[in-house]
């Protein structure tokens, strides 16, 4: 289908000189995460455990019993030399079954791999949305403050000119006091998270 989607490209007069990217390019975030995950010390231990069953599979494929080769040689009454070449022939199949069990201990520490960096790509993620809610619910709380502020000062005009009671500008000061108490929950929340 791309090789098409290439022709179609070329033969149309006046497009741009680049043929159209097929992936994106990755965000800030994503390499961001993906440094992060790869720089793991549970994500190395990982890849290490997988190349080091990759390198055993590799082995096992390799031939169990190589050729041997002899010489002899015998001075005497009579000079004789003999070379002798023998190969070990695998009847049982142990190659194959070797390779089998090296490439089943292969995938089950690639799906290991994948595990461990789904884990810590769920645990970033959660974290970097968990702060994210935090900075954004303390951006919220100190908007809220700052109007409650004017809203109690605003109150303060109104009740010296007469027009508020004490009942309500003691409201108003107390939803100004409650805001403040929340802008403070709200930073302490960030800071923790």
């Amino acid at each position: 289908m791309l090789p098409l989607a290439g022709l179609f490209w070329i033969a149309q007069p006046g497009t741009a000189a680049e043929p159209p990217s097929t992936t994106p390019a990755p965000s800030a975030l994503s390499a961001f995460i993906e440094s992060v995950v790869e720089d793991n010390p549970q994500v190395r231990a990982a890849r290490a455990a997988l190349e080091a069953t990759t390198a055993f599979k590799s082995a096992a494929a390799r031939p169990l019993y190589n050729p041997e080769v002899g010489v002899q040689a015998e001075n005497g009454e009579s000079d004789t030399r003999a070379l002798e070449l023998s190969q070990t022939i695998d009847w049982s199949n142990k190659r194959s079954a070797r390779t089998a069990v090296a490439e089943s201990e292969r995938l089950a520490a690639e799906a290991e791999y994948r595990a461990v960096r789904w884990e810590i790509m769920t645990e970033l993620l959660g974290g970097l949305a968990s702060h994210q809610t935090g900075a954004d619910r303390d951006a919220l709380a100190r908007t809220r403050a700052d109007l409650m502020h004017d809203f109690a000062t605003l109150a303060q005009r109104r009740f010296d000119a007469g027009d508020l009671s004490q009942v309500e500008l003691d409201l108003a000061l107390l939803a100004y006091s409650e805001a403040r108490i929340e802008r403070a929950t709200a930073a302490a929340e960030l800071a923790a998270a």
